[in-house]
């Protein structure tokens, strides 16, 4: 896959991201592991400077009504899904005019909806990043299985890790084989994974 970051052009899919600049480097990393005829999209944010997932389903309903596109992406980390129980994520959804059709967890912590808006119908994939709070839990998954090392996963500490090895986060998911990244990833991996096929 490509990683197309601005505007509003075409794309197999749309990324939305809660709060990270991390993750979109993970994700530079990660695409092209992935069929590399499809194309991702990360267009600029219509809302910049906040966070948080229902953020992330404010941007959404914006592209929803802008755009062709017809299956999106949502990343968040843990910390910041304000909505823990899928029946209240559908609720959420409707008050923005947003009807889920269908909703299937499709990994622990990914889910995979179909939605409506007006005539518009759409995918939406939402993959929570973190066992507990965040993207460097999912980092220091990776750093163990790459290099056998226990590095705790709090941002402090996967910080200090990579900067002692000279490593950047970009640099040890491109390192990693994508079989290794599905182990350490497999709620952003399912998506990925689903998109390549579809």
């Amino acid at each position: 896959m490509r990683l197309v970051e601005g505007g509003l052009g075409p794309a197999t899919a749309y990324i939305i991201i809660g709060d990270g600049r991390r993750e979109r480097r993970i994700l530079r990393g990660v695409v092209e592991k992935y069929n590399h005829r499809k194309a991702l999209r990360i267009p600029d944010d219509p809302l910049p400077g906040r966070t948080g997932f229902k953020t992330c389903i404010e941007r959404l309903t914006l592209l929803l009504d802008k755009t062709r596109v017809t299956t999106y992406l949502i990343i968040v980390d843990r910390e910041h899904l304000e909505i823990q129980d899928p029946k209240n994520l559908e609720k959420e959804l409707r008050k923005h005019g947003i009807e889920v059709i269908e909703l299937q967890e499709v990994e622990k912590h990914c889910w995979r909806l179909e939605l409506r808006r007006g005539a518009k119908r759409a995918a939406l994939y939402i993959a929570v990043l973190g066992q507990r709070k965040r993207v460097e839990e999912n980092l220091a998954q990776l750093i163990q299985l790459l290099y056998g090392e226990q590095v705790e996963g709090e941002k402090e500490a996967v910080n200090k890790w990579l900067k002692e090895h000279g490593i950047e986060d970009i640099d040890l998911v491109r390192k990693a084989s994508r079989k290794i990244f599905e182990q350490a990833f497999p709620q952003l991996a399912k998506p990925l994974q689903e998109l390549t096929h579809n």
